[in-house]
């Protein structure tokens, strides 16, 4: 199973990644000031991860 966790910047915003099952980060977020903002974001990605049309898909290069 999969789990969010937060992390703070070093600018002070705070952003998401999902990790999957496996441990890789599967989404990362854009940076939030506010806690409820990451809140709101994490509740948005939960509500319409499964609506494929809502979000875009996009792969990082392999280092």
């Amino acid at each position: 199973m999969g789990k969010f966790i937060i992390k703070k910047r070093s600018n002070g915003e705070n952003i998401f990644n999902f990790h999957a099952g496996n441990g890789q980060v599967f989404l990362s977020s854009k940076g939030y000031e506010t806690i409820e903002g990451w809140k709101n974001g994490i509740l948005s990605v939960k509500a319409n991860s499964h609506l494929h049309g809502r979000y875009e898909q996009l792969q990082s290069a392999e280092v």
